[in-house]
């Protein structure tokens, strides 16, 4: 079903837009997402934290 509906232009290639997401992200100022790779269990976590990065200097500051 995804092949087909890739082939009529509704769908995109797997992980194709992850550089789109990572591009919004970066332009709302959020903090830049931390990928974490883990080789033993082949799993790939992605953090996003919806916070802005002048809160994290912020706190980096306060502490």
């Amino acid at each position: 079903m995804q092949i087909m509906l890739r082939l009529v232009g509704f769908g995109d290639n797997a992980g194709s837009g992850f550089p789109t997401i990572l591009e919004v992200w970066k332009s709302e100022g959020w903090i830049e997402p931390l990928l974490i790779e883990d080789t033993n269990l082949n799993q790939v976590t992605l953090v996003m934290k919806m916070e802005k990065e002048s809160d994290e200097e912020f706190w980096q500051k306060t502490t």
